[in-house]
Parts: C-alpha cells; structure tokens; sequence
C-alpha cells in the first residue's frame, strides 16, 4: 500500500511539471498570428517626377515613412477642430513579394506633381529650370488600396484621394500673391513622407485600425481639398 502511494504521488509530480511546462510554453507562443504584420504590397508610383535627383529624394523619403513603426495623429474635437493625438503604431510591412499577393493589402499610387518651372533665356529660347523649382507648392495623391483577399474571393477595392501643400513663410520662400520667376525650391523629400502618411492613413481607415474621428498629422504640410 505505502509503495502504491509513493508511486501514485511520483506520477501526480510528473504530470504537474508536465502541465506546467505545456503551460508556460503556451504562453511564450502566444496566438499564432499575435506577432504578425498586415503585409503592403506597393506598386510602382506614377507621375513621379522625371528628374533623377527629385524622383530620387521622393522615393527615398517615402519608403524610409513607410518602413517607420509609428506615425503621428490627430484626433477632431466636438467643436470640429483638429488637434494632436500622439502617434499610433503603424502595423504594415512592405512586402517583399515573396508571399502571395493575395495575403497582402496592394496599393497603388498616382501622383499629380507639380509642374517644373520653364524660363526664357536672354535670346528668347525656353529652357527647363532644375526639377528642384516647381510653379506650384502643392501636389495630389490617388491612392487605390485592395484588401486582402477573404476565403478566396477577391474583396472590393477602393480610391482614396488627397491634396496638400507646403505653406511659404516669407516673401522669400514664395509668400507673395506672384510665382517667383525660378519657381518654389519644393520639398520633394518631405513630399514623400507626406504621401507615405497618407497612403498609411488610407490603410489604417480601411484596416478598421484608425476611427473616422481620426487623421495621420502631415506636418509641415497642410491638407487641400482634393476634389472628387
């Protein structure tokens, strides 16, 4: 009797440390998709500029906000203003096309950029400024997102569209009513991240992961009316 005892008591030890290891495993797994990323399959960016050195310095800043963790926000008051809200996380990974696209939300990007500035040279001929001088401080983004695919069937997709502009602080920096005979120096750096924030804030909607109440902040940029 006291050999079965012990015997038993060894057998409830065991399964104890058994149950707990299972346990603790379990938990150091987590669900399988806790620690997944949303993939974001972009497709090439049209009406980019056709200087190398503006196309350049757009792409850069673009995929440089878009590879970025988090992403600042702004949230409307009752009053209907905008105010900041802090950052929120920005859950998407670009995919590198290794998986299936049908796992991933696709993007595409049509741009309308600002027009470079054309000058007249002494002799009356026309020569194109540096891409770097553009007529106008503003640009507008077309973003066409399709979802994920779901059981198999290919959901809906949809156009979001956006218009900014970079605000002259000085008469310097183009604040005059007249276009200044180089054009503006733009941003196009800074327009990539610009266009970066909105193309997640489209996502972010679409994903269920930002309320309506809820908008990425484009700072220094400033939103226009994009029109339908």
């Amino acid at each position: 009797m006291r050999a079965s005892a012990m015997h038993a008591a060894r057998l409830a030890r065991r399964g104890t440390v058994a149950l707990a290891m299972t346990v603790a495993l379990a938990l150091a797994a987590g669900p399988v998709a806790a620690g997944e990323a949303p993939l974001l399959r972009l497709a090439p960016v049209t009406g980019l500029p056709p200087d190398s050195v503006a196309r350049g310095l757009f792409l850069d800043g673009m995929n440089g906000q878009l590879a970025n963790g988090s992403i600042g926000s702004e949230s409307r008051g009752s009053d209907g203003e905008w105010s900041s809200a802090g950052d929120v996380t920005n859950p998407f990974r670009v995919d590198d096309e290794s998986g299936a696209a049908t796992a991933a939300w696709r993007i595409s990007i049509s741009l309308g950029s600002p027009p470079p500035v054309v000058v007249k040279s002494a002799n009356g001929s026309a020569r194109r400024s540096t891409a770097l001088h553009t007529r106008s401080r503003g640009m507008i983004a077309a973003f066409t997102l399709q979802p994920p695919d779901e059981g198999g069937r290919e959901r809906p997709s949809r156009t979001v569209r956006a218009a900014f502009a970079f605000p002259a602080t000085s008469v310097a920096d183009g604040a005059s009513l007249g276009v200044p005979a180089e054009g503006y120096v733009f941003p196009w750096g800074e327009a990539g991240r610009v266009v970066a924030r909105l193309a997640l804030e489209a996502l972010l909607h679409g994903d269920g992961e930002l309320a309506d109440s809820s908008r990425v902040d484009i700072a220094p940029a400033v939103r226009l009316d994009a029109g339908r």
